[in-house]
């Protein structure tokens, strides 16, 4: 019997851990102005609430404000508070929903048996919060990229403008260069079919020398890319956006 509840409560720490990583990925938590059950904004202050509770551990929210232009709408989560109250008890549970609509992230159960309504709600949301703060968000993107189909008469053009770049960049490996994205930074390391992209001593994508010159096939632990290097040596990733399947590029900027 100790062996199966020890056995239960590993379970559910690694299921916790795994969503940790998970909501580590996303940059901001939208918060709407009403949730479904609620029949006006912010009524009871829960929308309110909910903004500063995400706030208050860490997360980076977005409520009643606009969406920071270039962000991609997969680095958003959207929250949402469902109602599972009964006549005599308060039951509310906390949702957080990726740009495909999946969820994500389910908050425990929280509970209230106070009389007053709104007093109510704020208790047992405050109880679904715990699970949130046992996440200890801390925000690290991921490395999600999809395949690029480059046109041949735009390959022919990266090609000759890549020839160029080799002339004035040099081995890049043998500088071993560093490179800085969204705050974090990386290394290149030059392998025998191509580079390793290395974040904190752990290899997290490899650039893979194709047949069209010096563009490369960028590969991480999930998605493929195209990247190439710029006059400047910025490491640049093209790829599709799976939500608005829109054409986009991810820059790892050169640092000196």
């Amino acid at each position: 019997m100790k062996k199966l509840i020890f056995g239960i409560l590993l379970l559910v720490g690694f299921q916790a851990t795994m969503q940790a990583q998970d909501l580590d990925e996303y940059r901001y938590i939208k918060v709407p102005e009403k949730f479904e059950f609620l029949s006006e904004e912010n009524q009871y202050q829960l929308n309110e609430l909910t903004a500063f509770l995400f706030e208050k551990y860490g997360f980076n929210v977005l409520y009643r404000e606009d969406t920071p232009a270039g962000t991609d709408p997969c680095e958003i989560l959207r929250a949402d508070v469902e109602n599972q109250s009964g006549f005599l008890q308060s039951k509310v549970k906390v949702h957080l929903r990726d740009c495909h609509d999946q969820v994500v992230f389910s908050s425990r159960e929280g509970k209230s048996r106070e009389k007053d309504r709104k007093a109510s709600f704020h208790e047992a949301l405050r109880d679904a919060f715990q699970s949130v703060e046992q996440v200890k968000y801390n925000y690290s993107p991921a490395e999600v990229i999809v395949q690029t189909v480059i046109p041949p008469e735009e390959r022919k053009e990266i090609s000759e403008a890549a020839e160029e770049r080799n002339q004035e960049q040099g081995d890049l490996a043998a500088e071993s260069p560093r490179f800085l994205r969204d705050t974090i930074e990386y290394r290149i390391k030059k392998t025998a079919p191509g580079y390793e992209l290395i974040r904190g001593g752990e290899q997290v994508a490899i650039l893979v020398k194709s047949s069209g010159g010096d563009h490369f096939l960028f590969t991480s632990e999930l998605l493929q890319g195209s990247a190439y290097f710029d006059l400047e040596g910025n490491l640049v990733v093209e790829y599709i956006d799976p939500a608005s399947n829109e054409l986009r590029s991810v820059q790892y900027m050169k640092m000196d």
